[in-house]
């Protein structure tokens, strides 16, 4: 959606091209914009205002985004192609539309194919003259901005439908979208519906959802499906004619399914460096480029092209034919849902792939269509025609049979005198005869095209039994009786399923619930020969079955003993350490905090609690403490990191600094007395000391020291150290400050006859040295650099 005012402040605001065409009788046409502009004045003087107020907050906002820049360059990945980018008109920041190398003419023959245009209220004011002129290139459609969200109209949609319908251009209309929940998306397929009706668009109208802007990308919305329930509601609105506008880099990264929304009613927009070739056949349009000009035409567009023929009078750009037919003959199983299934190679939906799922079809025919796609032809076990479906919503099978899908129900045969076969080719392996009330695994099952289901069945052996007919089984129940218990139990294995039913519904996996307490209030003896737990958590709540074998037996609630090793911090003084699990009290977190211990082993206790059972560094036993009241630090024992900033100067010498808390050691502080540093942060270790991570004034990490061979200076300036030296002024340019936030006190040219007495010195985290002058008979005169005096004897 391109400015056509040169970019605007607003040009912010341009939306990616969101297109939807409708395509009116000239009649209609003349109704419609009767309509039309009858709505615009009442419209426009609402929306005007707005706009007004955010042309005000523009330039805060672009200072915003140019903050912003850099981040948002380190999210987005890196493509060969151009995206759209901060076109929301509600944004509240939005960023200039940068546009993707230079201006591209319509007159330049070389380019991809000129299809349609869409336009928001960023391209202005476009006339019935300008609009024949850019139909006279050859573009015969045009998509205009109606809405976006729940609180922004386009204030000059009127105006642009009116006059693109009096030029002869097809005209559809698009919503820009921000919804992230099934709600929302009803909210603003509803908003869009309602001015679509004000303007008295015609029900056949074609309207697009744009779902482009990169913070809906970043979110962890289901866009399939919220998309889908728009276009969803659109519909029941009686606009049924819908497609979907993203950037390519959406599919590309996964955020929305094509297949989901339908390839082609999908519209791309992807801008090659240099555009060229046709690309992106697969889907509906393809937009490749917002800075197409045209001669006479004041602005530039963006541009697209008509793959399947929905947005232009014209019915689209080559490539759009199915192909030849092939002859196939394979066997699909369909494995995909949300795959549209059409009636024609003009895409009109005959179903959809949500109904077959699982299903065996008989692909009499294929055709490797001009977009790239292959699209089977479809017949049941009846001969019965199906309809097109995208080959990427099938699976090729072996047989009439189907694709193998895992299965692992247990099955009573029900019914003597049927078959139980070999394969599929009905060589018969056994009767149900003799096997009648016996109960056997289905471990998978095939969905055959004749319409049955056949399970292949193992005994409890694992014996395999062949195949059975499905309908000549009865579902059971293998785990037997509930028998009561009452144990208490510790989960001990993982990577174990826990079960939420005996059809083996998984419910969780131990590797959640590792070493917790459970009560096993019943147990079932199953037909596999395994024991499985119905478990409880200490508050009642049913956890699921549970193999006896991912567990060990508990006799007291606190379970059993876990060897640990964590370090841990006490960090809450509102907690008791107990003597045992009889709740004898022997200390209380109050007396610890800040302090750091050793938990050699722990117990998860049925109450939901873990307990550390605690030592400190002489190996002194501590008592059991509610892991709740501590913080596990790191493994290598220096703790976390504790955010400082204070100011040091080491004052010890001979002292280690460190490269890490191997104790590699980095320095020594001989190389660094009385100088001055920023501890931006300190580690309080497990060995009862803390040490400073420290910086020079460049932002040099110099390494870790410890605290207690430094001492902690006022400020910047450093620590005080006694000096005593005579010296002179010999530059008479540097100033005399009163303190070190540099007050001026006087210059030293004042003092450049004399010795003066400099008691005392400091030096400076900026690097320089700083004395504290005296007159010989002891008045002090204030501080001064260094580098303007000169010792004297």
């Amino acid at each position: 959606m391109n400015n056509k005012f040169k970019y605007l402040v607003l040009a912010n605001l341009v939306l990616c091209p969101m297109l939807l065409a409708g395509t009116v009788s000239a009649e209609e046409a003349t109704q419609t914009s009767q309509s039309i502009e009858q709505e615009a004045s009442g419209v426009a003087a609402t929306t005007e205002s707005t706009i007004e107020n955010k042309e005000d907050t523009v330039s805060t906002t672009e200072q915003d985004a140019t903050k912003n820049e850099d981040t948002e360059k380190d999210e987005e990945k890196e493509y060969d192609f151009g995206l759209p980018s901060g076109r929301s008109d509600l944004s509240k920041s939005r960023a200039m539309f940068s546009v993707r190398g230079s201006f591209l003419s319509i007159t330049d023959k070389s380019l991809p194919s000129a299809d349609f245009i869409d336009i928001s209220s960023h391209n202005g004011t476009i006339s019935v003259a300008e609009f024949k002129k850019i139909k006279s290139y050859g573009v015969t459609g045009v998509v205009v901005k109606l809405t976006e969200g729940t609180g922004y109209i386009n204030p000059l949609a009127a105006s642009q439908v009116t006059n693109a319908l009096s030029a002869g251009l097809k005209v559809s209309v698009y919503h820009y979208s921000w919804f992230m929940s099934e709600a929302a998306a009803i909210n603003e397929a509803d908003y869009f519906a309602n001015y679509a009706a004000k303007l008295g668009l015609p029900k056949d109208t074609l309207m697009v959802n744009d779902i482009e802007d990169n913070q809906l990308k970043m979110s962890k919305a289901n866009h399939t499906h919220n998309s889908q329930i728009f276009e969803q509601r659109l519909a029941q609105r009686g606009f049924r004619n819908t497609t979907h506008y993203i950037g390519y880099h959406w599919v590309a990264e996964n955020k929305i399914s094509p297949s989901g929304l339908g390839y082609a009613n999908t519209w791309v927009a992807a801008y090659p460096y240099t555009p060229s070739a046709q690309q992106y056949t697969e889907f509906g349009a393809w937009q490749w480029a917002s800075t197409l000009t045209f001669p006479g035409v004041g602005g530039n567009f963006d541009i697209s092209s008509d793959y399947s023929g929905k947005y232009t009078l014209t019915g689209g750009s080559t490539p759009v034919t199915p192909g030849p037919y092939i002859a196939d003959g394979r066997y699909v199983t369909v494995t995909r849902d949300n795959f549209d299934i059409y009636s024609n190679f003009n895409w009109s939906i005959k179903g959809n792939s949500s109904s077959l799922m699982g299903k065996t079809f008989q692909a009499r025919g294929r055709y490797e269509h001009g977009n790239g796609q292959v699209y089977f032809t479809l017949y049941d076990g009846d001969g019965n025609w199906q309809g097109y479906i995208n080959a990427a919503g099938v699976t090729s099978a072996s047989g009439p049979q189907g694709i193998y899908n895992s299965d692992g129900r247990y099955v009573e045969i029900t019914k003597s005198h049927q078959p139980i076969y070999n394969g599929f080719g009905w060589d018969e392996k056994d009767t149900t005869t003799k096997h009648v009330g016996k109960v056997y695994k289905a471990t998978g099952r095939y969905e055959h095209i004749n319409g049955s289901t056949y399970y292949s069945i193992y005994d409890d052996k694992g014996t395999w039994m062949g195949y059975v007919d499905a309908r000549n089984t009865g579902k059971v129940s293998p785990q037997g009786s509930y028998i009561s218990d009452g144990r208490y139990i510790q989960i001990v294995k993982a990577n174990q399923s826990i079960y939420s039913n005996f059809n083996w519904n998984v419910k969780s996996s131990t590797n959640d619930v590792m070493n917790k307490m459970y009560q096993a209030r019943g147990r079932y003896e199953h037909h596999n020969g395994r024991t499985y737990y119905t478990i409880y958590d200490r508050d009642g709540s049913w956890q699921g079955y549970v193999d006896s074998e991912s567990t060990k037996e508990i006799s007291e609630a606190h379970g059993g003993y876990i060897s640990d090793g964590s370090t841990i911090k006490i960090t809450n003084g509102n907690y008791s350490i107990y003597n045992g699990f009889n709740w004898s009290v022997k200390d209380h977190t109050r007396n610890h905090v800040g302090k750091v211990y050793k938990a050699s082993g722990r117990y998860e206790h049925f109450n939901g609690s873990t307990y550390y059972s605690l030592y400190n560094d002489n190996g002194q036993w501590m008592g059991y403490l509610n892991a709740n009241a501590t913080t596990k630090v790191n493994p290598n024992t220096q703790g976390p990191y504790i955010s400082d900033g204070r100011y040091i100067t080491i004052d010890k010498a001979n002292k280690n600094i460190y490269q890490g808390f191997n104790w590699t050691i980095k320095n020594n502080t001989s190389n660094f007395m009385n100088k001055t540093y920023q501890a931006r942060g300190r580690y309080d270790h497990s060995n009862g000391k803390s040490y400073f991570t420290i910086y020079d004034s460049k932002n040099n990490w110099q390494g870790y020291v410890e605290a207690g061979d430094v001492s902690i200076a006022a400020g910047a300036h450093g620590a005080y150290v006694p000096d005593g030296r005579k010296v002179k002024m010999i530059n008479p340019y540097y100033t005399v400050y009163s303190n070190f936030a540099w007050k001026h006190k006087e210059k030293a040219a004042k003092y450049m006859q004399g010795t003066y007495e400099a008691r005392a010195r400091y030096d400076h985290y900026n690097g320089d040295t700083y004395y504290t002058l005296y007159t010989l008979d002891g008045h002090w005169i204030g501080y001064i650099n260094a580098n303007a005096t000169q010792t004297v004897k």
